[in-house]
């Protein structure tokens, strides 16, 4: 129970900005063997998304609200994922070849393909909260970072380490198997089930499906993962799921159907 509290905080202390009461030296194999409990980090997040609604709700301004609501989670994981994808973005849309592409993704200044990666991103999760944003906005925003940070386990367990260095995905990959996958998805199905009971389904399976044609596609550029692509698939995923939602509750599929 120790090694999984401590796992857990070192997981909050590096997905995070919000500052942990309690510290903790960070350890990459504890670490690694703690990413069975991202989902719990996603709870985490969407707990102050959550709680930034209500702040923000007293104004009555939906546009206002959902514009924090995206700015807190940003601020929240410190951009941490963003910058994984849009380091992804350069590297796998630069069509070079795989050294190429990974020396594109090392460089820490960010390109044409990075920023407009980031700024898409960006309005997206923005357009879509705002869209749902009366549609029980509160339990959706505790479940997205949930499933989304799910899907770090399942890239990794399919797949294996790009780079010949080590690296922080490294862990990940060499941690995430069977086993790991099976543990991550059902502690994202007890908290996702108890939020949102049978539409926790559809969610999560969108989201596993994009999660595993992504790392398909960023295997054949440079035959695996790398730390950029987890947090890539991070905040791809968070997009999916909302956009799944807003598919069910703006009754779209319905509304295509009928047309």
């Amino acid at each position: 129970m120790i090694k999984l509290l401590k796992r857990l905080i070192i997981q909050l202390q590096f997905m995070t900005s919000f500052p942990i009461p309690i510290k903790i030296n960070y350890d990459k194999i504890e670490f690694a063997k703690g990413i069975v409990l991202s989902p719990i980090v996603g709870l985490y997040v969407g707990l102050f998304l959550i709680l930034t609604y209500f702040l923000l709700n007293l104004f009555q301004n939906d546009l206002i609200t959902s514009i924090f609501i995206v700015f807190i989670w940003i601020l929240i994981t410190g951009g941490l994922h963003l910058d994984g994808l849009a380091d992804t973005s350069d590297g796998i849309f630069s069509y070079r070849t795989k050294e190429r592409i990974l020396e594109i993704m090392k460089d820490s200044r960010i390109g044409t393909n990075g920023s407009i990666g980031i700024i898409v991103a960006v309005i997206f999760k923005f357009v879509l909260v705002y869209s749902i944003i009366n549609f029980d906005i509160v339990r959706y925003l505790l479940v997205v970072p949930v499933i989304a940070r799910a899907n770090i386990v399942l890239s990794g367990g399919i797949s294996s380490y790009a780079r010949e260095e080590d690296g922080m995905g490294k862990g990940i990959t060499e941690f995430s198997g069977l086993k790991q996958i099976i543990i991550v998805f059902l502690i994202c199905f007890v908290i996702c089930g108890i939020i949102l009971q049978f539409f926790a389904i559809p969610l999560i399976i969108a989201s596993v499906i994009f999660c595993l044609l992504f790392t398909l596609f960023v295997k054949s550029k440079i035959g695996g993962v790398t730390g950029d692509i987890f947090g890539a698939i991070i905040e791809m995923s968070e997009i999916v799921v909302l956009f799944t939602i807003f598919i069910f509750k703006s009754q779209l599929i319905e509304k295509l159907i009928k047309f």
